[in-house]
């Protein structure tokens, strides 16, 4: 199974921004997966072969660094990642559907925006999570906007290697909604940029000095097939596999979460 590279996610970005991943097997969700891709349909893309190697099942308790070095496939050293920033995963709570919490469609990143019966239709996982920033004191800057790069996943069958790239299959999960997220008029106070939701999603309104600690939560929208099968699963930066590092894999519906949420 492939995945894709940074091409792809370039291209996502663009359109939805950063981590949105496909959902669910409904006709609406196809609908409007299908008006997202029409302008990409003909996009032809480089992809990266994953093997069982390249993999790493994160268990409770375990951090999961957001930074890391790596060779590319010209020989060249490159790195990925916010140096200092680790995640870890609380807890994960499974509901009928988004409107089982207290979450509203339209604080979602805007993916199925006016698609009432995917969000009725389908399944929602909620994430509690953490995220904790931290570098030497020395560093001449070690305040940053941080800058969250998670992929939600499924397999299709029971070999970790073959995990579907979620983008655009119909029946994989979409990573939609992000706690933290920015908010129209947030500034980025590294750049003095003015944010909007619409663009700048899945970066920390709020920005971070070493030592600071997160709490956030994120939020998925899957079919209910995959979440009785118990096979959705969270990456972190699998588009480019470290040449020697594993690629950090969650196992949302095994270890972290068995039941349903009242």
């Amino acid at each position: 199974m492939i995945f894709l590279n940074r091409i792809t996610k370039s291209i996502v970005c663009c359109l939805i921004l950063i981590i949105i991943c496909s959902g669910c097997s409904y006709k609406d969700l196809d609908n409007a997966i299908n008006k997202k891709l029409n302008s990409e349909e003909d996009e032809t893309v480089a992809v990266k072969q994953i093997t069982e190697n390249d993999l790493y099942l994160i268990k409770k308790g375990e951090s999961i660094p957001d930074y890391y070095e790596y060779t590319d496939e010209t020989g060249e050293k490159s790195s990925d990642g916010i140096k200092g920033l680790e995640y870890k995963i609380n807890n994960v709570k499974v509901y009928d559907s988004i409107y089982d919490t207290k979450i509203e469609p339209n604080e979602c990143d805007g993916t199925f925006n006016g698609q009432e019966a995917v969000w009725k239709k389908n399944s929602f996982i909620l994430i509690y999570a953490t995220a904790t920033y931290k570098v030497s004191q020395k560093e001449p800057n070690n305040e940053n906007m941080l800058y969250m790069d998670f992929f939600a996943e499924y397999r299709e069958d029971d070999n970790y290697p073959d995990f579907q790239q979620s983008f655009p299959e119909k029946s994989a999960p979409y990573l939609v909604y992000f706690s933290e997220h920015v908010k129209d008029g947030d500034i980025n106070v590294i750049t003095g940029e003015k944010m909007t939701k619409s663009e700048h999603y899945y970066v920390f309104r709020k920005s971070a000095k070493s030592g600071d600690t997160i709490n956030f939560k994120l939020g998925i929208v899957v079919s209910n097939e995959l979440v009785k099968q118990k096979n959705v699963f969270l990456f972190l930066h699998y588009s480019t596999p470290p040449a020697n590092d594993p690629i950090y894999c969650v196992d949302l519906l095994g270890e972290f979460s068995n039941e349903k949420s009242d």
